[in-house]
């Protein structure tokens, strides 16, 4: 059986004759038992012609690597267990003349044998190899560490899509592949799932395999672009305009600059300069007065006989205007500060000037309306008949 090796050993009963054993005589072993009940313990049954008499724990030698973990005598039967051998055949020796009463024995060293596997199965996967351009193949190999009794239905698949798989029997495990298109996948080999040929279960723990395989990303489809109507710029939103109020323009009339003669610039003081302003004086025009003389020739003759109403003709005597010298140069001043000063100096003077020439002539002006107003009123007196 796999779980118990047993090995018989038939051992000649020297110098028995036939005749019964003699309790003096040295102990010697009929058969053994060799067995390996777990992967780190080897047991060994000794069967001795008599009862076991002095067996002890000293009296063996076995392999290094191992050790004595356990001695049990009952009768004629010893039992001897190793813990912790390595693989591969195992030793057991019992020493010569260690055991007996009256005799030792054996009279020569006694070796039991066992070939043990003290390592569990074991296995583990390639790498996934990924063949094709779609559909794919995905290929991998589960190797054992051992010959072992496996069944394939407890090997587990897994897949993100549907996929066809098979399983090929090689010299050394399993090649294991799977078809289909893009995907995720893995294999697992649950644990203990494996028994080798000493009945030990392996592995200890799950094996697994995988592989990603992810479609690639869509290419996007470029779409046209959208003909947006062309819309004319919005017309920009101008700040209101403000008019300013528009001045209204001084009316000035025209400044003449009078250049005097030389005999008159010894009696014309020099114009003294004020400010200009809108008020300044401007020469003012003669009043216009009717003289009338009796028999002079501003008034017709009364015809004689003629009727007191009648008034021929009555001649408006006007003075003559005042002819002012003709201004020896008139100069047109630009628009600067110092000729604006001096336009305004010039023009206080003309003012000034005239204006003493109208208050002279006035007082003449009002003597002869006076002396005018008492002709016409004498006169209306004597037409009238009063």
């Amino acid at each position: 059986m796999a779980n118990e090796l047993r090995i018989l050993l038939a051992i000649s009963l020297i110098g028995l004759g036939g005749s019964p054993a003699q309790a003096s005589s040295a102990p010697i072993v009929t058969n053994y038992v060799a067995e390996q009940p777990a992967i780190n313990q080897t047991r060994f049954i000794l069967l001795f012609e008599y009862e076991i008499e002095n067996l002890e724990k000293d009296d063996f030698e076995y392999n290094a690597g191992c050790s004595l973990g356990y001695l049990e005598i009952q009768g004629a039967t010893a039992q001897v267990d190793l813990m912790d051998c390595p693989s591969g055949l195992v030793t057991l020796t019992l020493k010569s003349n260690s055991m007996g009463a009256g005799t030792l024995g054996p009279k020569s060293d006694l070796k039991f044998e066992i070939e043990i596997d003290a390592t569990e199965p074991t296995a583990n996967f390639s790498e996934i190899e990924i063949a094709g351009s779609g559909p794919f193949t995905y290929t991998t190999l589960l190797r054992f560490s051992e010959a072992i009794e496996f069944d394939s239905d407890r090997l587990r698949f897994e897949s993100s899509t549907s996929c066809d798989t098979s399983i090929i029997e090689v010299a050394d495990g399993l090649r294991l592949r799977a078809t289909c298109g893009y995907t995720d996948l893995s294999w697992t080999l649950p644990a203990r799932s494996l028994k080798d040929t000493a009945g030990h279960l392996g592995p200890n723990r799950d094996l697994r395999a995988s592989v990603t395989n992810p479609a690639p990303a869509p290419v996007p489809t470029p779409t046209p672009p959208v003909q947006n109507p062309v819309l004319p710029p919005p017309s920009p939103v101008l700040p209101p305009v403000i008019t300013p109020p528009t001045p209204t323009p001084a009316t000035s009339e025209p400044v003449l600059i009078v250049t005097p003669t030389e005999s008159e610039s010894e009696s014309v003081p020099e114009a003294v300069v004020e400010p200009w302003s809108e008020s300044a004086m401007l020469p003012m025009e003669p009043p216009v007065f009717v003289l009338i003389t009796p028999g002079s020739a501003g008034i017709a003759s009364v015809a004689s006989g003629a009727g007191p109403s009648q008034l021929d003709l009555l001649q408006l005597a006007k003075p003559e205007p005042v002819i002012e010298k003709a201004p020896a140069k008139v100069e047109t001043l630009a628009n600067s500060a110092e000729m604006k000063t001096s336009l305004k100096a010039v023009a206080v003077s003309d003012a000034k000037s005239d204006f003493q020439r109208w208050d002279n002539s006035f007082g003449i002006w009002l003597i002869g309306a006076g002396s005018a107003i008492l002709i016409a009123f004498g006169l209306i007196r004597r037409f009238s008949g009063r």
